[in-house]
């Protein structure tokens, strides 16, 4: 799980989301919790790239 921490930007990781994935799934891989963001994004409304 640290080094997929480190894999991921500490301003995405900063976010409760991606630490409550990383500790829910610690084989998540980093390309499968970008995936949850963008959809989670997505459904918000919001249209910038965070990732």
């Amino acid at each position: 799980m640290q080094t997929q921490a480190r894999e991921i930007p500490a301003k995405i990781y900063s976010v409760t989301f991606v630490k409550e994935r990383l500790s829910v799934e610690g084989n998540m891989e980093v390309l499968e919790i970008k995936r949850e963001l963008e959809t989670l994004s997505e459904r918000l409304g919001k249209t910038q790239d965070y990732l």
